[in-house]
């Protein structure tokens, strides 16, 4: 009995004893914990920012070098080549152009990659919309004479964000040594860019 009274009258003391956080001393407590958070929180939306910029930066990149890589590849087999200013009369040829994303019509400006394979009925949408994640691209063919017939052509494939700035350019040349016999005379402005070009493929 009197060693239960004696625990209870510890206990008692010990609450009495017992002190808790003044006004001050809590409202500091928050000061410290909201600094402690809001740092904390600003670090983070940076990382993530950050992290978004790279990401979209990759993005940019990834769609220049797949189109680039596709026209390479094409010309690689090249027998001919020739830039031209509009689709007239080439519905025989293979043709890789850049047009509006409306209205598909080629443009000189950036728009979307568009395939026409010879023989085919029409040009085709190459990667799909969706490939672009509301980009664009503009793509220029510059073609010049390196030696003899041998002709060489210069790619450059320029991306753009959705407000029209250019976010990145990737180029590229190469000799046509499959089109050592082509003997098509270069227009006056063949070696200015163009965004049309037709190609000769191979008979298989």
């Amino acid at each position: 009995m009197n060693a239960n009274r004696l625990t209870k009258e510890r206990f008692k003391r010990f609450l009495r004893e017992k002190k808790g956080m003044t006004l001050v001393e809590l409202i500091v407590a928050i000061a410290i914990s909201v600094i402690v958070i809001g740092l904390s929180g600003g670090y983070l939306i940076s990382s993530l920012n950050l992290f978004g910029h790279v990401a979209d930066k990759d993005l940019d990149a990834s769609i220049a070098d797949t189109a680039l890589s596709f026209i390479t590849d094409e010309l690689q087999f090249a027998s001919a080549v020739t830039p031209i200013t509009d689709l007239d009369g080439t519905t025989a040829n293979t043709i890789l152009y850049v047009a509006d994303k409306t209205s598909k019509n080629p443009t000189n400006g950036s728009g979307i990659l568009m395939f026409h394979r010879a023989g085919d009925s029409e040009a085709i949408n190459l990667y799909g919309d969706s490939f672009y994640h509301g980009k664009t691209v503009g793509i220029q063919y510059e073609v010049n004479l390196v030696s003899g017939s041998t002709k060489a052509v210069t790619v450059t494939v320029d991306v753009y964000d959705a407000q029209g700035n250019k976010a990145i350019s990737r180029s590229k040349s190469l000799r046509l040594l499959n089109a050592a016999d082509d003997t098509e005379p270069l227009a006056a402005a063949a070696a200015l860019p163009v965004s049309i070009l037709k190609i000769v493929l191979p008979t298989s």
